[in-house]
């Protein structure tokens, strides 16, 4: 009985850091008489030992203008060198339902990444010990994927009902497959619920 002011706390503080690592943030726009609410989150795709696409970026807007409520997805999603094209359609599947939706206002930018680490050795002889240090760098190429995803009202509703929210996407013969359960759906929710 002690400790439950204690606990109440630091549950308290957990829910808090929470939404602080996931912050929704709101813009209102006087010009074209807009609010605007985003998400940004991470997530890699539960096919990611296959290294065909190794993480995406997903910013959910919702915004509010005259004309109603729109929510729209955009996707970072970084896939290496040697994979297939993205296809113009994907999937959406929420609440058992599944929808096909098309991929608007894609671009393929073309990366590359230099990674070193430095690994360092130690060789004793009879006058002393010696410490030496050698650097190993790789290059990394891979393209960035960067589309649009628009949901229609009944999309929406599925997402509110949902226990997990899943995007496949298709590069030719192979699947990426992007799973939101947990606190990353449960953000996503309170974003629809602004």
């Amino acid at each position: 009985m002690k400790n439950k002011p204690f606990t109440c706390i630091l549950l308290s503080l957990t829910l808090t850091g929470c939404s602080l690592f996931y912050p929704l943030n709101t813009q209102l726009d006087e010009f074209k008489h807009t609010k605007k609410t985003t998400l940004e989150i991470g997530v890699m795709p539960t096919e990611h030992l296959s290294y065909n696409v190794t993480t995406t970026n997903i910013t959910f807007e919702k915004c509010i203008s005259e004309s109603g409520e729109t929510l729209t997805a955009y996707f970072v999603l970084n896939r290496n060198s040697s994979s297939f094209k993205l296809e113009k359609r994907c999937f959406i599947k929420a609440f058992g339902k599944s929808y096909e939706t098309v991929i608007e206002n894609q671009e393929t930018e073309n990366r590359s990444q230099l990674l070193s680490r430095t690994e360092s050795s130690s060789v004793k002889d009879s006058t002393k010990v010696k410490t030496e240090s050698k650097t190993i760098s790789n290059s990394y190429d891979y393209y960035e994927e960067k589309f649009v995803i628009r949901f229609t009202p009944e999309m929406v509703e599925s997402i509110k009902k949902t226990n997990e929210l899943i995007f496949r996407f298709y590069l030719w013969p192979k699947q990426a497959t992007f799973r939101l359960t947990g606190l990353l759906l449960k953000r996503v929710k309170e974003l629809l619920s602004v």
